[in-house]
């Protein structure tokens, strides 16, 4: 029994590694757009967002994540709509593309969250 305690919690901290890992990327990649091309970007916070919504999201959790998740999809396109009007100078491309970043990491996790959903009502039934 305690090696199945020390597995739950070993993938506890990974989880939280993985999504903060994900988010820093993210805004770093934001502020910092020239790093990585945008596929690269787009290509490196999906993988990252895939790896989250695997090893991140307990059974508990998931209608609060995947509510959560699709709220933010939703109003990250109102955000980015208002920050561009912003009248901050370059200040509001950096908020853009973090805004769009943490999207391309979120959407991956609810997507297999989501399938992951599907196939557990789809097994049940």
């Amino acid at each position: 029994m305690p090696e199945r305690k020390k597995e739950i919690e070993y993938k506890a901290v990974a989880g939280v590694i993985t999504f903060s890992l994900g988010l820093v990327i993210a805004v770093i990649l934001g502020i910092l757009p020239e790093l990585l091309s945008r596929g690269h970007t787009i290509l490196l916070l999906g993988i990252l967002g895939i790896i989250a919504g695997i090893i991140n999201v307990t059974s508990e959790e998931v209608d609060r994540y995947l509510l959560a998740g699709l709220a933010f999809l939703v109003a990250g396109s109102g955000l980015i709509a208002l920050v561009r009007e912003l009248p901050v100078g370059g200040l509001n491309l950096a908020l853009v593309y973090i805004i769009q970043n943490i999207v391309a990491f979120v959407a991956p996790a609810i997507g297999i969250i989501g399938l992951k959903v599907i196939y557990d009502v789809a097994k049940s039934k």
